[in-house]
C-alpha cells in the first residue's frame, strides 16, 4: 500500500493529472483494469481457437509440477531407505526421567512461615499507606471547606457593600 501511496503523491503533484486520488482508489483501479484486461484477453483466445491450446498447455503444466512433487517425495524416500541400509540409520536416545527434589517438612514449613511473615509485612506496610492517604485526603478537605467559606464570606460582604 506504501507503494500505492507514493505513486498517488506523485500523480496529485502533477498539473496535468487533474484529479486527486488517494493510493488504495489507484490500486483499486488498476486491479479492475487488469481483470477487465484478462477477461477480454481469454475471451478473444477462446474466439481465436488459441483457448485450446492454453488450456492443453495449462493441463501439461500442472501434471509436470504434480509429477515433481511425487518425484521429491519418491526422491526423498529412496535416500532414507539407502541411509538404514548402509547402517547409518538414525540412533534414538533415551530419555531420562528426571525426579522432583523432595522437600523435608521441616523446609516446607519454613517456607510457609516466610511466606506468611512476607504477607503481614506487605499488608502493614499498606495499612500505612491507606492511613496517610486518608490523613492527606482530610487535609485537603478541610482546605477546601476553609477556601469555600473564605470565598463565601468575600462573596456576602460584596454583596453587602453593594446594598448600602
Amino acid at each position: 500500500m506504501e507503494k500505492w501511496t507514493r505513486i498517488a503523491e506523485e500523480l496529485n503533484r502533477r498539473q496535468d493529472f487533474d484529479k486527486l486520488k488517494k493510493g488504495t482508489n489507484l490500486k483499486n483501479r488498476f486491479d479492475l483494469l487488469l481483470k477487465r484486461f484478462q477477461d477480454d484477453e481469454a475471451r478473444s483466445k477462446r474466439k481465436s481457437d488459441d483457448h485450446a491450446s492454453s488450456v492443453a498447455s495449462s493441463q501439461k503444466r500442472s501434471k509436470r509440477k504434480a509429477e515433481a512433487i511425487e518425484n521429491s517425495g519418491l526422491l526423498l524416500r529412496q535416500l532414507a531407505m539407502d541411509d538404514i541400509i548402509q547402517g547409518e540409520s538414525i540412533v534414538r536416545t533415551k530419555k531420562k526421567r528426571t525426579t522432583t527434589p523432595i522437600l523435608d517438612a521441616n523446609e516446607l514449613l519454613d517456607t510457609i512461615q516466610k511466606g506468611i511473615q512476607q504477607k503481614q509485612q506487605n499488608d502493614a506496610k499498606m495499612v500505612q499507606l491507606m492511613q496517610e492517604r486518608l490523613e492527606f485526603d482530610r487535609d485537603q478537605a478541610t482546605r477546601q471547606a476553609e477556601q469555600h467559606n473564605a470565598m463565601q464570606q468575600m462573596i456576602l460582604a460584596l454583596f453587602q457593600a453593594q446594598s448600602k
